[in-house]
């Protein structure tokens, strides 16, 4: 009977180890997957990080390319969808600006052929009651001077009028 206990001793010795291999082999496997798939989220989170980085300083060319078909692959998906709107409305902004410039230039070289050739005292003011660059050149020779971008209407018009202009002309400045 002995013997058929130890080897029955035996036996079970030799299971338990093969079972222990068995386990920790299916362990480092475990683990081995577990790693893998965290530092590929990882991986792929710290690649949205740096584009969002690149877009919010105003980098809209780039796109992030992460190729899973999970929760991230899908936000990656609509955040370059939503970069590229983004960059799509900037683009026909900048284009609209530039037509607006150009349009702005030339009537602004419009009026300074205009107001050159007028022979009243014709000048624009802002709301400030400033005068703008855009005045006749007759202003110079009305008022003995030459410089009168900036310069406030209301103080240089006031000593030529009489008190009810001026303070008419006050009420309507405000």
């Amino acid at each position: 009977m002995t013997s058929q206990a130890n080897k029955l001793a035996e036996q079970a010795y030799q299971d338990f180890w093969v079972f222990s291999s068995a386990t920790a082999g299916l362990i480092a496997i475990e683990l081995i997957v577990l790693f893998s798939i965290l530092f590929g989220l990882l991986g792929n989170i710290n690649k949205l990080s740096a584009f969002a980085g690149d877009v919010a300083k105003g980098k809209l060319a780039g796109r992030v390319d992460i190729k899973s078909n999970d929760e991230i692959g899908k936000f990656a998906t609509t955040l370059n969808d939503t970069v590229g709107s983004i960059k799509k409305a900037q683009d026909e902004l900048n284009v609209e600006k530039e037509k607006a410039e150009d349009l702005y230039e030339n009537i602004y070289k419009t009026s300074e052929v205009v107001f050159a050739n007028v022979d009243q005292g014709v000048f624009l003011v802002n709301r400030k009651m400033e005068i703008s660059q855009l005045h006749s050149k007759a202003m110079e020779r009305i008022f003995n001077k030459t410089n009168f971008a900036g310069k406030n209407f209301l103080k240089l018009m006031g000593p030529t009028l009489v008190p009810r202009d001026r303070e008419a002309l006050k009420v309507f400045a405000k």
